[in-house]
């Protein structure tokens, strides 16, 4: 009796284990099928997030590196930190075109129109193509790169026609705040195809769309400043004074091939260069650069950057010892921010100017409070030497 009895109370006690358990699956189940797969964009709901990041260039030993590691290498590695953000811009510094022209310069690029994959399954969804490049394999081949990226869902930025009477931003909704990215040249180059952000054209697109939505956030993607300079110059600060003046605010740089300083001016940061993305040149500062994070929340911008070393042409993020040592430059480059630690990067913060650790060629400090736009500066007489 007592043996049949305790024999029921372990037949129940083995259901009711086999009912929780069933429970435990159930609900692991349905947290497995509501998780998103590794590498995609993932962020809670109620947070919609954008990144920039700098030059991505496809062509000559990059170009090698593809055949030899396959069109999944080059982003790799930064693959789960694009994946925090809805949104990702980068400046495409070659054309993606069949044509092949002979070099009209020492640096030509070109790359297959078969490597939009690498972009896409990059998740990448906007590329400006105002840069010095785009038309090496001419107008032509910048028009099929233009095609090629619009055809596979991807916003192709910073071109014009001679029929365009206005500069059209790419236009996202961040967490109920509208944000208008202009892409444009900071360079002289004359090219009748590509936005130039001191074209009087281009500065009343910014005031325009800024009198109509006074609420917008407005940020101007540039190509600018000069290469291999981790300062800058004092053009750069009067082109941010001008396009600030025009209602940018904020102002996000490529091209020097490095990083530059982190500033604010009247409030406004100014990201002067945010180095190379996926680029095959071998100086020290060149391989190093930062992905620029944006989270818009209670009508405030927060942002983040994430450093990252190059390593056979492509980002890896930085281990813990050479992202001190970085931060540290960076501080000592960007005079009145700090930047406060977060994971695998830092969160940027406005301070009072502390004293720049660099002065350019002419012993003129950049970094001050009316240093942007001040006519009555020193004019710069050349580029620093990189360090």
């Amino acid at each position: 009796m007592t043996h049949g009895m305790s024999g029921a109370v372990a037949e129940r006690q083995v259901a009711k284990c086999r009912l929780v358990s069933s429970i435990v699956f159930l609900t692991a189940f349905v947290a497995g099928i509501c998780m998103e797969p590794a590498g995609s964009y993932s962020q809670s709901r109620d947070t919609v997030r954008v990144c920039f990041a700098g030059d991505v260039m496809l062509a000559r030993g990059v170009n090698g590196m593809i055949r030899k590691k396959g069109e999944a290498f080059l982003f790799e590695k930064i693959r789960p930190a694009l994946s925090r953000y809805k949104y990702r811009f980068i400046n495409l510094e070659c054309p993606l075109t069949p044509l092949s022209y002979p070099p009209n310069k020492p640096y030509s690029f070109r790359a297959d129109t078969g490597y939009i994959g690498i972009l896409t399954a990059a998740g990448i969804t906007h590329a400006s193509l105002a840069n010095n490049h785009i038309d090496d394999q001419t107008v032509k081949g910048a028009g099929d790169t233009y095609r090629v990226l619009e055809k596979n869902g991807i916003v192709p930025l910073g071109l014009k026609s001679v029929k365009d009477s206005i500069c059209r931003p790419a236009e996202l909704v961040l967490n109920g705040r509208r944000v208008a990215v202009f892409a444009a040249l900071g360079l002289v180059m004359g090219s009748p195809n590509v936005w130039y952000c001191l074209d009087t054209l281009f500065l009343k697109s910014i005031t325009a769309f800024k009198h109509d939505t006074p609420s917008a956030f407005v940020i101007c993607y540039l190509h600018w400043g000069t290469e291999y300079r981790r300062f800058p110059s004092q053009e750069q600060e009067e082109i941010a004074g001008k396009l600030t003046a025009a209602g940018a605010d904020m102002i996000i740089g490529h091209h020097p091939h490095v990083v530059e300083s982190i500033r604010y001016y009247r409030g406004r940061p100014i990201l002067f260069s945010l180095g190379n993305l996926i680029f095959d040149q071998h100086d020290r500062d060149a391989r190093r650069g930062i992905i620029a994070g944006l989270t818009f929340r209670d009508g405030a911008v927060q942002i983040d950057i994430i450093p990252y070393d190059i390593v056979e042409d492509r980002p890896v993020p930085m281990e813990s010892g050479e992202r001190l040592r970085f931060k540290r430059t960076l501080l000592g480059l960007s005079p009145d921010i700090s930047l406060v630690d977060d994971g695998d990067g830092w969160t940027v913060k406005e301070t009072k100017p502390r004293r720049s650790r660099d002065p350019d060629s002419t012993g003129r400090r950049i970094f001050r409070r009316k240093g942007i736009g001040d006519s009555s500066s020193s004019p710069s007489t050349g580029s620093r030497k990189l360090r």
